[in-house]
């Protein structure tokens, strides 16, 4: 929104479209899995020490700290599953384009651009073309 905000001072005509980049299906996936682990674990906590007598176990030490710490373990869980989800669905996308030509792509570059470095390639754009059509109505007109 800055960007955009930004850009409309610069070049009021310019329409600015936001989209988000799909990630893989890979992370897709991933993500899924992280997310169903997170409700298991949640609901293990909940169901205490009798999932495991269940299945014939002893539950091990680290989940009698979870049952000590109840809330501070289902927090911990939501909260860092939380952010492998998120990491997993990031790309790290800041694609631009000017006239369905690409002038700045963070995927290939590693970083995003600067409102600079898109106002410099929208003007460099925009002034080549000016000229071009100045050119051309000149010579039209002689």
């Amino acid at each position: 929104m800055q960007y955009e905000h930004i850009l409309k001072e610069n070049f009021p005509d310019l329409i600015v479209v936001g989209e988000n980049y799909p990630p893989s299906s890979l992370r897709l996936q991933l993500n899924k899995i992280v997310s169903v682990f997170k409700l298991v674990l949640i609901g293990t906590v909940i169901a205490g020490p009798t999932v495991f007598g269940t299945f014939g176990r002893n539950p091990p030490g680290w989940f009698l700290w979870t049952q000590e710490n109840k809330f501070a373990s289902i927090f911990l869980t939501w909260i860092v599953c939380g952010q492998v989800e998120s990491a997993l669905l990031s790309t790290g996308a800041f694609e631009v384009y000017f006239n369905d030509v690409p002038i700045h792509s963070a995927l290939k570059t590693g970083h995003p651009p600067s409102i600079e470095q898109i106002a410099g390639s929208i003007n460099n754009h925009i002034v080549p073309n000016t000229i071009d059509s100045e050119i051309f109505n000149h010579i039209t007109n002689k």
